[in-house]
């Protein structure tokens, strides 16, 4: 029996069905064949990159993370995947990883650094980067970790370097400026000295009792502004003091006195020493600029309040080490110590603290140079310093100077007078001066011509030069040392090429760089320093001058 048109139709409908049916199977069986080898292909490219990858969904749910991420953390990936979020995302950088998946999450790329946490709980630094992404078939987000902890201690490092180049330019600019300060202060009180000696020879010849007190109380300050003036020149340029036998005791109360415009009241500053110490050999600049470091550095240990206490000892000491040079040391000392009651320190700083650079405070309140000045004087004085402290118990300060042998005597105060006020012998003979500071010349002439010489002079070396082609030479030349144009030395060059028997004296505020081998090469008879100590002044002039 032969199947009717209509049946022959359905039949054929259900065949052509069944073809389709078949051919959306085969065509969904080969679409799950990609997908599944696109995620392999994914999964393989996750695992082998070395950057640390996390795949997150837009609401924050970690889904996925590669080898190089759960290294990088020091966890299994199994662990990551069920772990809080706060255990390898710190507090700090929680906003950063918000902000990533807000950006991400509307499209866009997101680049930043952000802190860390290992298993171990170490915190590291790492380059985060966001992007988009598509993961079964649904938006996600990719970050990409990079691990920059040695950039980071790089940058830092040389960030600091940096710091401590800024640091030194600085303190080189400083010292440029202190020392153009103190030539000018210098010439300035060469002036004022000068004729304060010339008054008391006057007062001399012609005495009066107030004006006598009055000088004598002038004396003093003047005598102190000479000596800050020599402590900025050594700042500025690093020289070497003059070492020669000095009491300590004078000297630290001095520096004392000059502290008390630099504590606050709210500091109580004591004082004891032993009776009859003996003379040091040192530089009373430099022992007064070792006092002023120690307690300034003292002071803000202290935070402004507290005992600040000096005291001045001689000591045997047993055998110890130096805390700066790390030497062993014993024998007999004068001991300069200074303790302060502030919050003292661990023997790891310490071992730093005479470091340049190195500083306990904070940015901006100290430089990192007070304690290495310190250093570097009391070495070169051929002493030691030893430090005690612990934290929260102060921190005490000793500078140890040698003892000379027997025999040394102060003559301090026999140096520091100089003379002065004392009528100095009378000379004769022709002067050419050479100085380019009016007010220096003035009193120059002036002091000059009250000792019987005959004064010619000139402000610069172009003048000096056309003195010479025009006048008789001079029975003595006297040239300042730093002049706009020509400097002293030069100028003694070109003198000596046209007269080589001439006699050529210097004299400066300004020239600690000078050596004696540069005023032997130059020709020159002697340097004086200013301002000028007239004994030993007069002194040179009757040496080299010719006589009566």
């Amino acid at each position: 029996m032969n199947p009717s048109p209509k049946s022959r139709l359905s039949l054929d409908s259900v065949k052509r069905q069944a073809i389709r049916y078949a051919a959306l199977g085969l065509e969904r069986r080969f679409s799950r064949q990609q997908l599944e080898q696109r995620e392999e292909q994914y999964r393989v490219m996750f695992n082998a990159t070395s950057d640390g990858m996390a795949l997150w969904t837009r609401d924050g749910r970690l889904v996925d993370v590669n080898e190089a991420c759960c290294a990088l953390h020091g966890m299994t990936r199994e662990e990551m995947l069920v772990a809080d979020l706060r255990e390898f995302v710190p507090p700090e950088s929680m906003p950063k990883l918000q902000r990533l998946l807000e950006t991400v999450g509307r499209g866009e790329s997101f680049l930043d650094e952000a802190i860390a946490t290992h298993k171990d709980g170490r915190m590291f630094y790492l380059d985060m980067r966001g992007e988009p992404a598509q993961f079964q078939g649904q938006p996600h987000v990719l970050l990409i970790l990079r691990d920059i902890s040695e950039q980071k201690a790089a940058e830092a490092e040389r960030s600091e370097l940096e710091a401590q180049l800024r640091q030194a330019q600085k303190m080189e600019a400083i010292g440029h400026l202190t020392g153009g300060i103190a030539h000018d202060f210098n010439n300035i009180l060469t002036g004022v000295w000068g004729y304060i000696v010339m008054a008391q020879e006057w007062e001399q010849e012609n005495p009066d009792e107030q004006l006598h007190r009055y000088l004598e109380r002038v004396e003093h300050p003047i005598s102190r502004a000479r000596e800050l003036i020599q402590q900025m020149l050594l700042f500025s340029r690093g020289g070497h003091g003059e070492a020669k036998p000095v009491h300590l005791e004078p000297r630290v109360r001095e520096g004392i006195q000059l502290l008390e415009s630099m504590l606050p009241s709210s500091i109580e500053v004591r004082f004891d020493a032993d009776r009859n110490l003996p003379v040091v050999m040192a530089d009373p600049v430099h022992i007064e600029q070792v006092l002023v470091n120690l307690c300034i550095n003292a002071r803000d240990a202290m935070n402004g309040a507290g005992h600040l206490q000096i005291e001045l000892r001689r000591e045997h000491c047993t055998p110890c080490i130096c805390a700066s040079c790390k030497m062993p040391l014993h024998g007999d000392f004068q001991v300069l110590s200074v303790a302060d009651t502030g919050g003292g320190m661990t023997p790891e700083m310490v071992d730093r603290i005479f470091e340049p650079f190195y500083s306990t405070k904070e940015v901006g309140k100290g430089s990192g140079m007070g304690l290495s000045m310190v250093h570097g004087i009391v070495h070169e004085l051929g002493g030691h310093i030893s430090v005690h402290s612990e934290p929260g118990k102060g921190a005490r300060f000793c500078i140890m100077l040698p003892l000379p042998c027997a025999g040394t005597s102060g003559d301090e105060a026999g140096a520091a007078s100089g003379g002065r006020g004392k009528r100095a012998a009378r000379l004769r003979g022709r002067v050419l001066l050479v100085e380019d500071d009016a007010d220096v010349r003035d009193y120059m002439v002036d002091r000059l011509r009250d000792w019987g010489l005959t004064v010619e002079v000139r402000a610069n070396g172009a003048d000096t030069r056309h003195f010479l082609r025009s006048a008789p030479a001079p029975d003595l030349y006297l040239f300042d040392y730093t002049m706009p144009g020509m400097n002293g030395i030069e100028l003694a060059r070109i003198v000596l090429e046209s007269d080589p028997e001439a006699r050529i004296m210097l004299y400066t505020g300004y020239g600690d760089e000078l050596t004696d081998r540069d005023i032997t090469d130059a020709g020159i008879l002697a340097l004086v320093r200013k301002p000028v100590d007239i004994s030993s002044f007069n002194a040179l002039l009757r040496e080299y001058l010719p006589r009566s």
